[in-house]
């Protein structure tokens, strides 16, 4: 109409709930957020003369789209990263064959064949295991009144590394923190988890805090014929997705692979040495991919928050 534009209400609405606004005004109701119509209706805006309304969104659609487009440019070199260590993964894990340069042998999985090179021993992962062992499935808290020791779950396992954002604790003067305490070397492997994200797993290092882990994850110290790293390498490529799938169980969403089926899993052993070289060449691009996300984050926040300063100053008269 004669008074309003919409696309300027609909901005001035958005900028409203990004500086917290609506958030400030709902009610809960079964972990359901709502606002009240009586409440939107009384919400106090910014109508400045419909021409320069029509002003204002011009500029905001302009210099949006601009931030909208260098946000999809951050998202996919994002995806970029992440689909690059995949497949320098396979090609590591694989022994980066070439056809014709060398003798391999193949290994099927459900349908799928994989090569590796026919130097290279193949063993149930039992084999070159000297311990499987599910975690502790005593109940955790956030904090307590007497000394505690974090204990790992599935959600602290992320990309293929240990992260410790999130714990919860058991009293350091519990049982299982004697028998399940971990140490440098080893593997922790989610059992249970979606289909997509069981299987997981990442490596407990020198340096890492002192803990113990929860029972949907396993824990694996191998033998020194077997690098932890190479080992969390194979279960993490595509050849060892492919069998986490052949093997797993689903029940009501949940996907399962248990410790008799992990320790069943093909593992294709390169001599120790070759082993090392593997994992420091994925680790070091790793440190360069993990380097990449956080760029990318630091530069999305900048952009979100460039996004509400615009809005704001074009509802308090401050737009040029």
């Amino acid at each position: 109409d004669d008074v309003i534009d919409a696309r300027f209400l609909a901005l001035q609405l958005h900028s409203l709930w990004g500086q917290g606004y609506f958030q400030r005004i709902c009610s809960n109701h079964v972990n359901q957020a709502s606002v009240a119509t009586r409440k939107l209706l009384e919400t106090v805006i910014t109508l400045p003369p419909l021409a320069e309304q029509r002003r204002i969104v011009a500029i905001l659609e302009d210099h949006l789209s601009r931030l909208d487009a260098a946000a999809d440019s951050l998202a996919s070199a994002r995806t970029r990263t992440s689909r690059f260590l995949r497949s320098l993964l396979s090609t590591l894990v694989g022994g980066n064959i070439r056809t014709g340069n060398c003798p391999t042998r193949t290994i099927v999985v459900g349908a799928q064949q994989h090569e590796f090179p026919a130097t290279w021993t193949v063993g149930a992962l039992v084999q070159f295991a000297d311990s499987v062992e599910y975690g502790t499935s005593a109940k955790t808290s956030a904090n307590s009144d007497e000394p505690v020791i974090p204990v790992l779950r599935m959600g602290n396992i992320q990309d293929g590394i240990l992260d410790w954002a999130s714990l919860k604790y058991l009293p350091q003067s519990h049982p299982d923190v004697l028998k399940l305490r971990l140490r440098p070397g080893d593997l922790l492997f989610n059992r249970t988890n979606s289909a997509e994200l069981v299987g997981k797993c990442a490596v407990y290092r020198e340096g890492d805090p002192d803990a113990t882990f929860a029972s949907y994850l396993i824990r694996c110290r191998f033998s020194p014929s077997v690098l932890p790293e190479w080992a969390g390498m194979v279960i993490n490529s595509s050849f060892g997705r492919a069998y986490i799938r052949s093997v797993m169980s689903q029940q009501v969403g949940q996907a399962n692979v248990n410790g008799t089926k992990l320790k069943a899993m093909p593992l294709p052993v390169p001599p120790v040495e070759e082993q090392r070289t593997l994992a420091d060449v994925f680790a070091e691009a790793q440190r360069g991919v993990r380097r990449t996300i956080e760029a990318v984050t630091n530069e999305r926040s900048k952009s979100d928050q460039l996004k509400r300063s615009l809005l704001a100053a074009a509802f308090s008269g401050r737009l040029t």
